[in-house]
C-alpha cells in the first residue's frame, strides 16, 4: 500500500542529501586547497540539481490534487524519486500507477529496473518485464531488461534469445548486443560473442569494456594479434582500469608465454 512507503519532502531531501550542513562561502576562500574549491562547486551544481528535481515533484504533487487516478503524474513522481536515489519511495509510486493502469508498460520498465539494478530482487524484476512485454510485445527495451535480469540470474541461454528477440525489433541498439556478447562470453561461445561485440562496436567504436571482453574472447581461443589490437583500443581509451586489469585476468593466461603479448606487458610495465 501507498501508506507505507513515507518519503521527505523536497527541502528536506536537499538538506538531507549533503548530510545536514550548509556551505559557507567568506572572505578565506583564496585559502582553500583546489581539491576543496572544486568540491564545493560540485555540491553547488547538486543542489541546483535537487532543487529543480524538487520543483518537478511538486508540478507532479499538483497535478495529483486535482486528479489523484491521473496514472501519468504517479509514474512522474516516482521517476523524480527514483533520479533522487529514493527507491523504496519510487517503487510505491510506479505501483500505484499500475494500480490504475495494469498495461502501463514504461512503469513496469521503471519498477523492475530499480527491482534489478538497485535491489538485486532478481525474480521480481524478471515479473515486471515480462508483464511489460505481456501488454506490449513489440517493446524491444522490455527484451532487452529481461534479457539483462536474466543475465543477473545466469540464466545465459534465455538471456540471449532474450536479447535476440529485442534486436529483431531494433538491430541497432549497441547496449542489446553488448549484453548478447557478454551473454555468449559467459556460455563460452567466444566465436559469436566476438560478432556481438563487433556490432556493438560498430555502434558505439569508444566502448572500452566491449574492446576489452572481446579481447578477452580473442586470447581464450588463442588468437594473439587480434587480442593485442582490442586491448591497445580498450586501455587507450581507460589506461589507468585496463592497463592494470591485463595483468591478472586468467582470460589471458594460455598466451602470456606468447613474444607478441609479453612486449605489450613489458610495455604496459614501464608505463605503469
Amino acid at each position: 500500500m501507498l501508506e507505507e512507503y513515507h518519503h521527505l519532502p523536497s527541502s528536506q531531501a536537499i538538506h538531507s542529501y549533503h548530510g545536514g550542513s550548509m556551505l559557507h562561502f567568506g572572505h578565506d576562500n583564496s585559502e582553500m586547497m583546489e581539491s576543496e574549491k572544486l568540491d564545493c562547486r560540485k555540491q553547488v551544481l547538486q543542489i541546483g540539481k535537487l532543487r529543480c528535481d524538487s520543483q518537478d515533484i511538486a508540478s507532479c504533487d499538483e497535478a495529483l490534487q486535482i486528479d489523484p487516478y491521473d496514472c501519468v503524474a504517479w509514474y512522474d513522481r516516482g521517476k523524480e524519486l527514483d533520479d533522487l536515489g529514493f527507491y523504496e519511495e519510487a517503487l510505491a509510486y510506479y505501483h500505484k500507477a499500475l494500480e490504475i493502469r495494469p498495461d502501463y508498460t514504461d512503469a513496469w520498465n521503471s519498477l523492475g529496473a530499480i527491482l534489478c539494478d538497485q535491489l538485486q530482487r532478481y525474480p521480481d524484476a524478471l515479473f515486471c518485464f515480462e508483464q511489460a512485454l505481456k501488454f506490449d510485445c513489440l517493446d524491444d527495451f522490455s527484451w532487452y531488461n529481461r534479457g539483462n535480469v536474466l543475465e543477473n540470474l545466469h540464466r545465459y541461454e534465455d538471456a540471449v534469445a532474450s536479447y535476440d528477440l529485442a534486436l529483431r525489433i531494433n538491430p541497432e541498439d549497441e547496449a542489446t548486443w553488448y549484453g548478447r556478447g557478454w551473454a555468449l562470453y559467459e556460455l563460452e561461445n567466444f566465436e559469436e560473442a566476438i560478432n556481438s561485440y563487433e556490432q556493438a562496436l560498430r555502434l558505439k567504436p569508444t566502448d572500452d569494456s566491449a574492446w576489452y571482453t572481446k579481447a578477452c574472447c580473442h586470447a581464450l581461443l588463442g588468437e594473439v594479434i587480434s587480442t593485442i589490437e582490442c586491448l591497445l583500443q580498450a586501455i587507450s581509451l581507460s589506461p589507468n582500469q585496463y592497463g592494470q586489469m591485463v595483468k591478472n585476468d586468467a582470460d589471458f593466461d594460455d598466451i602470456r608465454d606468447d613474444m607478441r603479448f609479453r612486449t605489450l606487458m613489458e610495455e604496459l610495465l614501464i608505463e605503469g
